[in-house]
């Protein structure tokens, strides 16, 4: 009977923590997605991205009223000859990038996007 319990407790613990690394991903990628949101209103404001390397120019407060998302995770770079690219770095593999600097893959630990512009 024991053993039984903590069988069902192991599987428990693991599909809490799958669960968990999913849903940390998932807003990853929505803080990713909103961050080239707001790049590309201060694209079409300003007539240009920022040439700053960490993008740090484009995190006003006039496109990310809430602060943009910071953080280790994210990697924002800028590109040549005009552009961003910034990354998120994922707790799975799922991601479409295999490194913060936008080299696009079918896989990897990183979900990047660039700019539209």
């Amino acid at each position: 009977m024991i053993a039984i319990i903590a069988i069902l407790v192991v599987i428990g613990v693991v599909a809490y923590s799958s669960a968990q690394r999913k849903a940390r991903d998932a807003s990853r990628r929505a803080n990713v997605k909103a961050m080239q949101d707001g790049f590309e209103q201060y694209y079409a404001d300003i007539g240009s991205y920022s040439t700053g390397s960490s993008c740090a120019a484009m995190k006003t407060s006039t496109y990310f009223p809430s602060g943009a998302p910071s953080g280790a995770e994210y990697t924002c770079v800028a590109r040549a000859p005009a552009g961003y690219c910034v990354c998120a770095d994922l707790d799975g593999t799922d991601g479409n990038s295999s490194t913060a600097g936008c080299s696009f893959a079918s896989s990897g630990g990183y979900y990047c996007l660039t700019n539209l512009q």
